[in-house]
């Protein structure tokens, strides 16, 4: 009895976790100290504590911390270039993103671009991910793996749905005259967050 029991407790805390993976849920660009710097919030969900946050390019990697967001910040002369991205939790279960920034000019800080994760369930075409830019006056461009989004050149955002678990690379870039042209791609994995169970759900009640 008490093998079964054990074995229920197990199964149970397996499939709960494998319900609520490790995913980045957001990713936000601002300017920061009389725009020397550039500010990268990763903010994600999910997974285990403690979180272990690295990001290419800043001195003060890696950072461990039980919070769900971290803050860098990365000197604008580095700034501009490819940047890797990566989280991994209590369980060693990682994540892993790429930031492109290097299209942007070195004196060029974005005082807000956004990048939100809306992750799909039970294997549906139900996510979102949507680019957010309050930088550039329009018209801005945004794409989802390298197909524009038309009907959204003259906004402030713009969200790409219908979207199964798969990685994805989502750009905001401006070229309006009297404006430096700039482009800002993030690839990320968005992943299935369905509750997985492993044991029946009489025994796992915890939602």
């Amino acid at each position: 009895m008490k093998k079964i029991l054990l074995t229920i407790i197990v199964l149970c805390t397996l499939s709960l976790h494998a319900g609520n993976p490790l995913r980045f849920q957001k990713i936000t660009f601002t300017s920061a100290q009389n725009n020397n710097f550039l500010n990268v919030e990763i903010t994600i969900a999910g997974g285990t504590p403690d979180y272990t946050y690295t990001l290419q390019g800043t001195s003060t990697n890696p950072i461990t911390t039980s919070k769900n967001s971290v803050t860098f910040s990365l000197p604008v002369s580095v700034a501009s270039q490819l940047h890797a991205v990566s989280v991994s939790d209590n369980l060693e279960d990682t994540i892993a993103a790429t930031i492109d920034l290097s299209e942007i000019d070195s004196g060029l800080v974005p005082t807000e671009v956004s990048f939100i994760y809306r992750h799909p369930t039970s294997g549906s075409a139900s996510g979102e991910i949507t680019v957010t830019n309050n930088f550039q006056k329009p018209p801005v461009t945004y794409d989802l793996n390298g197909s524009d989004k038309d009907s959204c050149t003259n906004s402030e955002s713009c969200t790409f749905s219908s979207l199964r678990a798969d990685p994805y690379s989502a750009t905001t870039s401006s070229d309006a005259q009297a404006f430096t042209p700039f482009v800002i791609r993030v690839t990320a994995e968005l992943v299935d967050v369905s509750r997985l169970y492993e044991c029946y759900q009489s025994f796992c009640p915890i939602s």
